[in-house]
């Protein structure tokens, strides 16, 4: 990351601190302060309120989350942030991008990158971001849970994926995208 990069990442920090401020002080503190973003801004507070970062890694994961929003520049907003158990994702147009922010995280990100041998999944690379592993996977088009069971049919392994997160790829190959309980890693496999 560039000089202009990391102030820039500093001053989206210094606003998410300041949003922390104004969620201790109140729902009208919080109100007032949204009311003032720009629309990068308010992306950068996605980040701060996902609530399910355990307190010692809220630091690194906000730092790695707006350090890939300052790379996508202007395009930033256009680049939806949702989060799971263990990881928050930025979606881009071509990959997601996975941040852990537990260790369970981490290990489904690498094994991930890894890949399964009983599933096939979409294609992920690790990438190093402020000194941290981030997951960038192929984005793909994700299939409603009726049209996944369909395909169950003709592919067995899509019955092994955590609640049928399989999708699309652009050439049309039928993948997982979360291995977070995958295969023999899913809790809810009936074997």
């Amino acid at each position: 990351m560039n000089e202009t990069d990391a102030a820039s990442v500093d001053k989206l920090l210094a606003l998410c601190d300041a949003y922390d401020e104004s969620a201790q002080a109140g729902a009208g503190h919080v109100d007032a302060f949204l009311r003032r973003l720009t629309g990068a801004e308010f992306k950068a507070i996605a980040v701060c309120m996902c609530t399910a970062i355990p307190e010692q890694s809220v630091r690194r994961v906000r730092r790695q989350v707006l350090g890939l929003l300052v790379r996508f520049g202007d395009d930033a907003t256009d680049h939806p942030i949702t989060h799971g158990s263990t990881r928050i994702v930025v979606i881009g147009p071509d990959h997601v991008y996975k941040v852990a922010f537990t260790d369970e995280g981490e290990q489904v990100n690498a094994l991930e990158a890894r890949g399964i041998d009983s599933v096939p999944l979409a294609a992920a690379t690790m990438l190093t971001i402020d000194g941290a592993p981030v997951l960038r996977m192929q984005r793909v088009t994700p299939l409603e849970h009726d049209e996944a069971m369909k395909r169950s049919v003709t592919h067995p392994w899509v019955r092994r994926t955590d609640m049928r997160q399989v999708g699309l790829t652009a050439d049309g190959q039928l993948v997982c995208y979360d291995a977070g309980q995958c295969g023999d890693y899913n809790q809810d496999y009936q074997h």
